[in-house]
Parts: C-alpha cells; sequence; structure tokens
C-alpha cells in the first residue's frame, strides 16, 4: 500500500513523506482530511488506492493477531501437556470412579483442560454411543448393529436390512 500512497503523492506533488503518512492515515482508515486529493487524476486513484489500502491493512492486522493467538493457545497446551498430573486432576480424570484413568477418560479430560472441545460435545457422543450399543456392552459390533437394525425395523417396517453384515454368531456355543 505504500507504492500506492506514494503514487499518490507523485500525482498530487506531495513530498515523499506526506505520501507516506497518507498511504498510513489512509489504510488506517483515520482520514484526518489534512491531506486529500485535489487532482482529477488522483480522485480517480483514491477510488482504486482507498479500498485497496484498507482491505490490505485488515489483512496484515489479521494475520498478525492470528499469529499472536496461535502462539499463545500453543503455549498454553504446551504448559498444560508438560505439567504434571497431580491427585485431584486424577480423580478429576477418573469418570467411572473405579480407581483408574483409563486411555479414553485421560484423552477427554485433556482436551477439555486445553479448551479444544466443550464438555457438551462429550455428552452428546456419550449419548449416542448408548444409543448405537445396542446391547449395553459398552463396545460397538456388528451384533449392535443388527439389534439397532431389528429394533428399526419394529418402529419402521419399510427398512431394509443393513447390507454385509452376517448374523450375530450363536451364544448357545
Amino acid at each position: 500500500f505504500l507504492c500506492g500512497g506514494v503514487y499518490m503523492g507523485k500525482l498530487e506533488g506531495w513530498s515523499w513523506t506526506d505520501a507516506i503518512y497518507y498511504s498510513f492515515i489512509t489504510a488506517g482508515t483515520l482520514g484526518y482530511g489534512d491531506f486529500s486529493p485535489v487532482t482529477q487524476a488522483g480522485r480517480l486513484w483514491a477510488l482504486i488506492f482507498i479500498p485497496l489500502s484498507v482491505a490490505v491493512a485488515g489483512e496484515v492486522l489479521g494475520n498478525v493477531a492470528s499469529t499472536i493467538i496461535e502462539r499463545r493457545q500453543n503455549q498454553y497446551k504446551h504448559g498444560i501437556l508438560t505439567k504434571d498430573v497431580n491427585e485431584k486432576q486424577l480423580l478429576e480424570m477418573d469418570v467411572d470412579h473405579d480407581g483408574k484413568v483409563s486411555r479414553e477418560e485421560y484423552v477427554e479430560f485433556m482436551l477439555k483442560q486445553m479448551d479444544l472441545i466443550d464438555a457438551s460435545v462429550f455428552e452428546e457422543l456419550h449419548e449416542q454411543f448408548k444409543i448405537l450399543d445396542a446391547d449395553g456392552g459398552g463396545y460397538l459390533d456388528k451384533k449392535d448393529l443388527k439389534e439397532r437394525w431389528l429394533l428399526q425395523k419394529k418402529e419402521t417396517p419399510s427398512i431394509s436390512p443393513p447390507t454385509n453384515i452376517p448374523p450375530p454368531p450363536n451364544s448357545d456355543g
């Protein structure tokens, strides 16, 4: 945007310093009014220069702000990841209160601590899992899919069976 301001200065007969000053004041949308184009060529150039310089300044400031925010977030995450786990956190992680922290409990706790995911998302996912885990076994398998299909078939008779899913193994042995 400096080149555009310098070009404006040339069209208007301004000094280098005045042209650079105009560039910054225009790009920053300050517009004190102490410099404005008076020539026909200067006014035509202003139609192009002003929106472009404001857009460029906005992009530059946005990138600087994003870089600062990203750097702070990375420092925060690094601090959490390198911090030792204390007994209080261990108790917080142990959601099922079995005295042990599973990989799932640890990952969920850490994602929440780093503000990478909201707790409500985990609640929704856990509810969805309960629905999909038709037999309540704590795992998803083909048997769960088959049971879900049978349940849906009772509720809506027009549903076709899923393809390529063999029947569940006979539990008689």
